[in-house]
């Protein structure tokens, strides 16, 4: 049995406990992850229209619990609860799901959400396995697609709107994202980018000297730094901070800069822009840590847009060469720890 809700979202019931829901968003995988497990992205499109997310309360990580309350139009109150199982980022989110109302809060759902991108744009395969042929059934007759189709069109609008520089961490116009996994545990992953003698043995291309001359890590803080090039000039470089998250975020505006924390143009790349907006998540399993880094222009003109639309081969190219450096830089840490 198929059911098309809107032209948009697909039902399918694998079994007489199952249900599969399938939607695809024009975004990329990356910022849709951010969009379903960060509270400020959740309370915009969680819940059908006219609902409001009154309580989000989220611990990413696998045996974290989440609990979130919604509102309805008439007053009424609509507490979930669940514990998360699993955690791939950007790719795989596994949790149970309660509806924390007697006697309802007796039967637990287990939701798989998988995430797959191709061409820039993200397919939502959602898995509910209910304990029970009777519940899942009471699920559907409750309002669950009516529900789903609701919350899925005001995330898809979200989605639109961040890419469009709408909301911190998000960037305007062409978007590099990278994914490299490091075989270190987090907590090291983070010194490694959040201290200023860890961050002069990585950051920057491969050859070059890089010195730190300040580091303030908090929301405005500024990481201003130099890289001398092998027989060649002093270059200048600086970040602002726009958001720390101890061990999981951080999202900062880089910029080339001058001697006295300037913000100068790209010596190479003619029309580049003058800033770019990065977020960089880091998620933990099995001992190790994916990064995932999103990037993009902000403030720039169509020109400076072009420019790094072009140059997005040589980022990947470029940052490829930062993450092996850093690769070898933990991968020493850890031997002599």
């Amino acid at each position: 049995m198929v059911d098309q809700i809107a032209n948009r979202m697909t039902l399918t019931f694998p079994s007489d406990r199952e249900v599969v829901v399938t939607r695809a968003f024009d975004a990329p995988r990356s910022l849709a992850f951010e969009a379903m497990t960060r509270c400020e992205h959740m309370a915009r499109w969680w819940g059908p229209r006219g609902y409001d997310l009154t309580v989000c309360e989220i611990d990413l990580r696998p045996g974290g619990a989440y609990r979130f309350v919604q509102r309805s139009p008439d007053g009424g109150n609509h507490p979930f609860k669940g514990v998360y199982r699993e955690i791939v980022a950007p790719e795989r989110i596994v949790f149970t799901q309660i509806y924390d109302v007697e006697p309802i809060n007796a039967h637990e759902v287990i939701v798989t959400n998988t995430l797959s991108e191709q061409a820039g744009r993200t397919t939502l395969s959602q898995h509910l396995l209910f304990d029970s042929l009777e519940s899942r059934d009471g699920m559907i007759a409750s309002g669950m697609e009516w529900g789903e189709a609701q919350s899925f069109e005001r995330l898809t609008e979200l989605l639109a709107e961040l890419q469009r520089g709408g909301s911190n961490g998000a960037a305007a116009g062409p978007e590099f994202v990278f994914e490299h996994d490091f075989e270190a545990p987090r907590d090291l992953v983070w010194k490694a980018w959040t201290e200023p003698q860890r961050l002069a043995k990585w950051w920057g291309p491969a050859g070059f000297e890089m010195s730190v001359r300040s580091l303030d890590l908090r929301p405005g803080g500024v990481f201003h730094y130099s890289m001398q090039m092998p027989n060649g000039p002093l270059m200048w470089g600086k970040f602002v901070y726009r958001e720390v998250v101890p061990q999981e975020r951080i999202v900062f505006v880089n910029s080339f800069s001058d001697e006295k924390g300037g913000v100068t143009r790209n010596p190479w790349i003619a029309g580049w822009p003058l800033e770019v907006l990065n977020a960089v998540a880091l998620t933990e399993h099995d001992g190790k840590t994916r990064l995932t880094m999103r990037g993009g222009p902000i403030n720039a003109t169509e020109e400076e847009l072009q420019a790094f639309r072009g140059g997005l081969a040589g980022m990947e190219q470029g940052f490829a060469g930062a993450f092996a450096q850093l690769d070898r830089y933990l991968a020493e840490a850890l031997a002599r720890a």
